[in-house]
């Protein structure tokens, strides 16, 4: 029996780090985005509207071969909308942008082509992008009019967790 128990416990232990490998993410939602984006020492702008780019050149993960899951990947892409003016989002916006899509191992962020969008682009000199990570990223295509609102809220008050609770 005791040569048994140790055969299962030498499978656990064998198998424990699989289990443990897999991604765990906490919830990412638009306050988390517009707060990394106030905070942040880049400059993000604020936006809402329709990204669009080839979608067949997402990353996609050879499960098989999760070591060549490349750990970035960038997709020319446009952003076409309206853009924040320091009171509200509602200044047109049409660019040309950069999206960076993140992988952790062989998980990795994703983007939709062609749905309304709230998003934040961070500039880098005349350049912008729009990141997209495994955990989650700077867009969002859920309840746009809500995020939308949330969104302005929180860049009022200079924070999301400054402002008053929304009904």
């Amino acid at each position: 029996m005791p040569r048994a128990l140790s055969f299962i416990t030498l499978i656990a232990l064998v198998l424990a780090p699989v289990t443990a490998s897999a991604l765990s993410c906490r919830p990412w939602r638009v306050a988390d985005a517009a707060d990394q984006a106030i905070t942040s020492d880049a400059t993000y702008l604020p936006v809402v509207g329709w990204l669009t780019f080839d979608e067949t050149l997402l990353p996609v993960t050879n499960w098989d071969r999760q070591q060549d899951t490349p750990p970035l990947t960038r997709i020319p892409a446009t952003f076409r909308g309206m853009g924040w003016n320091g009171t509200e989002i509602s200044t047109p916006i049409d660019r040309e942008i950069t999206l960076e899509v993140s992988c952790t191992g062989p998980w990795c962020g994703s983007a939709v082509s062609g749905v309304r969008a709230v998003a934040f682009l961070k500039k880098d000199g005349a350049a912008y992008s729009l990141q997209m990570g495994s955990c989650g990223g700077m867009a969002f295509w859920d309840d746009v009019a809500k995020n939308k609102a949330k969104v302005e809220g929180c860049l009022r008050h200079r924070g999301c967790n400054r402002q008053p609770p929304t009904r």
